[in-house]
């Protein structure tokens, strides 16, 4: 693993722009590469505390060091594929995305890669095309399913925390994803169609969305997940102070009339709850109901 790696950052929407920004303003070489609905340079970032701006960044390598794909889950493999020549056997892939799904699909086309899991914690949303703002200092918990990557994670977590990111390592990848996929089933499709943010659907909704919390859970529960629907309730509960005020992505979506992750959030657990035979009805009524919204529009 490069001691400094140039690293690449593919899609430039809120998540993208984030990381680029950050890790650039604490020195990392950082080039960018956009995506359909990605903005262009220059792009600022906002925080609580904080606005960094910058203009310009080098063009990326031939070859790929570190390559962070921060595009929606839908669009990894189209926005991949072209730059398919620019990774090696020693590039490492950083993954992103909400849900769960893409790992699997990314190992199928590219059986070889080097991935590496990124669970992020923090609210980014796209103020105009070029400015990004932040509700909370980045958290973020690096993981990989590949036995022969874990002796680079150490590296890859001290790295990341040298160049603004607060990172730790997580040795339990499989149990973090199905973690924030709970979290993100319980709270991204109820905000998108209520058009509120986190601490009012909480406050106006919480009983409903205790239910999906729990019909969740019992559906993870069928594949080893082991906290109960009591144990992820106070979970997300106890996540309020630091990202009550943030609007879910998915709101983000709907609200540009863009297609959503759905289908690797609630679509997933429909999808795991067919399989075991267990009920999945909340799932499956929000999963149709934000299909609705985006049947009648594609990515261009």
């Amino acid at each position: 693993m490069p001691i400094s790696p140039h690293i690449t950052v593919l899609g430039l929407g809120a998540m993208g722009s984030a990381f680029s920004i950050t890790l650039k303003h604490f020195g990392a070489t950082v080039s960018v590469l956009r995506h359909l609905h990605s903005p262009s340079c220059p792009m600022t970032l906002i925080g609580p505390h904080f606005k960094w701006t910058h203009t310009s960044y080098p063009c990326a390598p031939n070859q790929f060091d570190w390559l962070i794909i921060a595009t929606k889950a839908h669009q990894v493999l189209t926005a991949l594929e072209p730059y398919r020549a620019h990774i090696n056997s020693s590039t490492l892939i950083f993954l992103i995305q909400n849900g769960m799904g893409v790992l699997e699909a990314v190992k199928q086309q590219y059986p070889t890669a080097n991935i590496v899991m990124i669970s992020c914690l923090f609210g980014a949303r796209s103020l105009t095309n070029q400015c990004v703002q932040l509700s909370n200092s980045p958290q973020i918990k690096v993981g990989t399913l590949d036995p022969q990557l874990n002796q680079f994670l150490s590296g890859i977590a001290d790295y990341f925390n040298d160049h603004g990111l607060n990172t730790t390592l997580t040795d339990d990848l499989t149990s973090t994803l199905q973690h924030k996929l709970i979290v993100n089933s319980t709270l991204n499709a109820l905000g998108a169609l209520y058009n509120c943010n986190h601490a009012t659907l909480m406050k106006q909704h919480a009983e409903l969305m205790y239910a999906l919390c729990r019909e969740s859970t019992l559906i993870l529960n069928h594949i080893g997940f082991k906290p109960t629907p009591d144990d992820m309730w106070s979970s997300i509960q106890s996540l309020m102070p630091a990202i009550g005020e943030n609007f879910s992505s998915m709101h983000q979506d709907i609200q540009k009339n863009r297609p959503t992750e759905i289908n690797y959030i609630n679509g997933y657990l429909v999808d795991v709850a067919h399989q075991h035979q267990v009920s999945c009805m909340l799932n499956c009524k929000l999963q149709k109901q934000i299909q609705d919204h985006h049947d009648t529009f594609t990515d261009p």
